[in-house]
Parts: C-alpha cells; sequence; structure tokens
C-alpha cells in the first residue's frame, strides 16, 4: 500500500509541474511576412530567360506563376500556391500545371527577407529558400542538403517592374 501511495504523491506532483508551466499556445506564422517576394522578376536561367511573378500575401495565400523561355518558347511553366495550413506555411508546387509534393516552412526573418520551405522526403530539392538579397533582386536557391546531394540551382532574378 505503501508504494501505491508514493506513486498516487509522484503523479500529484507531476500534474502541478504541468500547470506551472507556461502554456501559451505558439502563434501561428504571418503569411504577411512573405511580401517581399511580391513583383515580377526575371533572369538568366538554363540557358534561357525565366519570369516569376508573385501576388501579395492579401486574403492569407501567395500565389506565383513562373515561366522559363528558351529562343522564343516557354519550355516550361510552374504555378505556386503559399497558403497557411494546419498553423504551418504550406508550398505547394504546381509544376507543368501539375501538382507536386508540398514543402513546409521552416524559416522566415522579415528583416533579412528570406524564407525557407523543406520537405527531406520528396526528390529533389528538398529546400527552396527565398531571399530578397536587395530592392531589386530575388535569389531562389533549390538545394538537396536532406539527401547529402552537393545539387544546387540558383535562380538570381532582378525586378521587371
Amino acid at each position: 500500500m505503501q508504494s501505491k501511495s508514493k506513486l498516487c504523491l509522484l503523479a500529484l506532483c507531476s500534474l502541478h509541474s504541468l500547470f506551472l508551466l507556461d502554456w501559451s499556445p505558439v502563434p501561428a506564422p504571418d503569411i504577411s511576412k512573405m511580401s517581399f517576394l511580391a513583383g515580377s522578376w526575371q533572369g538568366e536561367v538554363m540557358g534561357g530567360e525565366f519570369h516569376a511573378y508573385y501576388s501579395t500575401p492579401e486574403g492569407g495565400k501567395v500565389l506565383s506563376y513562373s515561366e522559363l523561355h528558351q529562343e522564343g518558347t516557354v519550355v516550361f511553366h510552374e504555378f505556386e500556391r503559399f497558403e497557411l495550413r494546419e498553423d504551418k506555411i504550406i508550398f505547394t508546387p504546381f509544376p507543368g500545371g501539375k501538382p507536386a509534393t508540398d514543402l513546409v516552412m521552416t524559416e522566415i526573418d522579415a528583416d533579412e527577407k528570406r524564407v525557407v520551405f523543406e520537405n527531406p522526403d520528396k526528390d529533389f530539392p528538398t529546400m527552396i529558400a527565398y531571399q530578397r538579397v536587395a530592392d531589386d533582386r530575388l535569389v531562389v536557391t533549390l538545394s538537396d542538403p536532406h539527401k547529402g546531394s552537393e545539387k544546387k540551382q540558383i535562380y538570381d532574378l532582378k525586378r521587371k517592374d
């Protein structure tokens, strides 16, 4: 009987300790911090001219369309949706108009104008980072750190507006 008393006392102490912890909810990420992406961007990529258009985050989503032109022809296009879902900012790419694997925002820094999305379980890229390095420059880096690959694509884009 004495061991049951000790067990009950231990359980009560543990329960009391839980109530002393700060249980304030973690705020959901703020998609408005992605406003630095908004606008039209272009740059030379993979032997062609790459164009990307990002909406403002008004309404709780950022929508994007990009295309790669080579020799006067669109050889690749992609739609993108960034949205708050289940207290996470989710990035869903639609390469060629078809849905692909989601990535989850793992870092956002409004002061540095940087946001990072990752999914270690998807094919290349497992990480995509966007950083506004100047008023007129946006650098998008696609990499594969989760698979140990050295593969990397860097899109150095200039403001088109």
